[in-house]
């Protein structure tokens, strides 16, 4: 009809950053080798040194996780004991930063790190019970990985850097602590790679022989000597730089694995206060005492609780209740003298954040312990947290 509005045409709506992640074809798995590849570092007998000569992380696609492999071929003279912790305390002070100061990883021992690794893998384990290398005091090889011995390591140390994690059951929180979307299945923290991110990993070698059992692969000995070197391999896991629909979405968090020395000396009570990191997943405790193995692997510990707002208790535990949880969610042992709290998996097995300490939220949450008799005055608990914590957007 003369005269008549011409019908517009109805305009499709964009698709949704996320809203496609997963599609056939689109959503792209790689798994690729990083820039550097076959850096080779000679460790000291008795001093720590750096690796030095490692590049930048390339600037390329989204990453969820490096995996390293510290490739060794080393021999020791003078019988030293292997350390309990070998191969993983081959790995001294760890950091993976970003150029503007975000903190992915900071760790002083590997064998912390190795903990996270295996409460928290990028996918929550299901019938799988060994991981890659298992350190010595709980020694498990798989076929072809050879652990270390008296006189020689001819294996390779295999661990993960952190960037992303999956949850089954994702709560998008605010920096108040409201949730702003239903729980949902989540690859949380990405990293979107791009020429202006420059993400570098910072990486100590422990001594051979260790001044004592837990900073080396080895300690004690008559007159120990190393030889023999390694190699750094880096490997990235992640996804295609694709269409923003088919890639994971970015929530206001950056998961942060980081170490936190706290000295208990020769008392029989400690409290530790929680920093105020974000929303915290796991809590390792590690103790340490140097003048003392048994107190270290074996501490004298009546019980251990976390104690959150109000005077509440979430866990009042016992050495043996805190590491049958552990057993109950995860199905291994962890490191002699290692405890702590699981705070993501829920009463169905699932990873799900509903259950973290929010410790911005939380008026300063408190590790208690208490000991059956006093450790050294040099004693120490290195606590490891697994957090997410707020970045914004």
């Amino acid at each position: 009809m003369a005269g008549a509005a011409a019908t517009q045409p109805t305009q499709q709506a964009a698709p949704q950053p996320g809203s496609a992640f997963g599609y056939p074809g689109q959503t792209i798995e790689i798994f690729q080798e990083e820039d550097t590849f076959g850096l080779g570092y000679t460790p000291a007998t008795g001093a720590q040194v750096p690796v030095n000569g490692i590049l930048p992380m390339r600037k390329t696609d989204v990453v969820a996780y490096w995996r390293a492999q510290y490739v060794n071929s080393l021999s020791v003279t003078g019988t030293p004991t292997v350390s309990p912790y070998a191969p993983y305390s081959l790995l001294g002070p760890t950091k993976l930063t970003s150029q503007n100061q975000v903190t992915f990883v900071d760790v002083q021992n590997g064998v912390d790190l190795y903990s996270v690794n295996y409460v928290h893998p990028m996918y929550p384990r299901r019938n799988i019970t060994t991981p890659y290398l298992l350190p010595n005091s709980v020694q498990s090889t798989i076929p072809g990985q050879t652990a270390p011995t008296t006189s020689a390591f001819d294996g390779t140390l295999e661990i993960v850097f952190p960037g992303a994690l999956w949850f089954e059951n994702y709560l998008d929180l605010s920096l108040g602590g409201q949730v702003q979307a239903p729980g949902h299945g989540a690859i949380v923290s990405p990293q979107y790679m791009s020429g202006t991110k420059t993400i570098q990993l910072q990486s100590t070698l422990n001594p051979g022989v260790g001044s004592d059992f837990s900073n080396g692969l080895w300690y004690g000995g008559t007159t120990p000597a190393v030889t023999g070197t390694g190699s750094l391999n880096l490997y990235r896991q992640g996804w295609l730089q694709t269409a923003a629909p088919f890639l994971p979405l970015v929530y206001g968090v950056q998961r942060n694995v980081v170490s936190q020395v706290f000295p208990i000396g020769a008392q029989t009570s400690a409290q530790i206060t929680l920093p105020q990191i974000g929303q915290v997943g796991w809590i390792g405790l590690r103790f340490y005492d140097p003048t003392s193995a048994a107190n270290s692997l074996t501490p004298p510990v009546n019980y251990l609780n976390l104690k959150i707002a109000g005077g509440i208790y979430r866990f009042q535990d016992t050495p043996s209740t805190n590491q049958g949880r552990l057993l109950d969610q995860h199905g291994t042992g962890f490191p002699q003298g290692t405890m702590g709290w699981d705070l993501w998996i829920d009463s169905h097995g699932r990873r799900n954040n509903a259950g973290g300490l929010d410790t911005i939220n939380t008026a300063a949450p408190t590790i208690e312990i208490k000991m059956a008799s006093a450790l050294s005055s040099e004693a120490q608990v290195i606590v490891t947290y697994d957090a997410l914590s707020w970045i914004g957007g």
